[in-house]
């Protein structure tokens, strides 16, 4: 139902789970033990994705693969970012994305932010 209430293109791949009442559209979520949350990379839980909606104060629609379209979030909007590239799991601030300026040692890549200002979730690890 919240797939066809707000258009959502069949490609990206979402999951409602049972989340932490703070976390809100546009987080990057992480999962700890069954609670979706906010945090930051030095936390080391796994990233289930970003947050697309919300279903009451105590569930949330995660996203973890697939293309946001701008209409849908606005990730540019909601982290303030605006240069195309790929964004990791910032270390310092809790559920946001940064750029991945180099990429060496260990990170997590969120996804790419493209030219027309859709994201793509792409989670991995990195070890360089």
């Amino acid at each position: 139902m919240f797939r066809l209430e707000n258009n959502i293109d069949e490609n990206l791949n979402f999951q409602l789970y049972n989340c932490h009442k703070d976390l809100i559209a546009g987080n990057v979520a992480l999962l700890d033990g069954s609670l979706a949350l906010r945090g930051s990379d030095e936390s080391g839980n796994t990233i289930l994705g970003i947050v697309i909606g919300k279903a009451g104060a105590n569930y949330a629609y995660i996203a973890n693969r697939g293309k946001i379209n701008s209409d849908l979030l606005d990730i540019r909007e909601k982290h303030n970012i605006s240069i195309p590239g790929n964004y990791i799991l910032s270390k310092n601030n809790l559920s946001r994305l940064e750029l991945l300026r180099e990429p060496k040692g260990n990170y997590r890549l969120v996804g790419n932010l493209n030219e027309d200002g859709t994201f793509e979730i792409k989670i991995k690890n990195y070890s360089n």
